[in-house]
């Protein structure tokens, strides 16, 4: 934590110093109120009945169950190695899909999961943690709970067909597969 902290310092500084010299406007910018530790981005899994993987990014596969249409590239910051990268995880003009799968654990019944804590291999991970996902995964959840409990249901039974059916009339823009 402590090299990380430091490093993450370090990088802030000279994020700063490109921008007083580098950026009109910015002359007179200073820093302040830096966190005193660095945040954890990726700590334990839940395992859903599905996990995203890197493959599938790779893929730009489109699940059947997709509810989240996503082309973010892989933000890998500050691993072991302290490198820093921004790779695409796809084909420009190409997008994968989060199964609601990833959201749904392989073993207990009624309960979701949405946004960072989504069962994915760390190479999604670093894709999918961006807040328009979140935020799309979180209105996937709940509405699969409302359509659960219309239906008298487990969460588990919802059809993916009916979940997306209810997030396309919600506004949430999904191509069709």
């Amino acid at each position: 934590m402590s090299a990380a902290t430091q490093e993450g310092r370090r990088r802030c500084h000279k994020l700063a110093q490109f921008l007083k010299s580098d950026v009109p406007g910015f002359d007179k910018a200073h820093m302040s109120m830096l966190s005193p530790t660095v945040g954890v981005r990726e700590t334990r899994k839940l395992q859903g009945q599905y996990r995203l993987t890197g493959k599938d990014l790779a893929d730009a596969t489109k699940f059947r169950d997709g509810i989240v249409a996503c082309d973010n590239p892989i933000d890998d910051v500050m691993r072991a190695e302290g490198d820093m990268t921004h790779l695409a995880a796809i084909e420009p003009g190409q997008f994968y899909t989060i199964p609601f799968r990833s959201l749904v654990p392989e073993r207990i019944t009624n309960l979701m999961f949405a946004g960072r804590i989504l069962s994915a291999d760390s190479v999604a991970f670093a894709s999918v943690r961006g807040m328009p996902q979140c935020m799309a995964m979180g209105q996937a959840t709940g509405a699969a709970a409302a359509l659960a409990l219309r239906s008298g249901v487990a969460v588990q039974e919802v059809t993916a067909e009916e979940l997306v059916r209810s997030l396309s009339s919600q506004g949430l823009n999904r191509l069709r597969i």
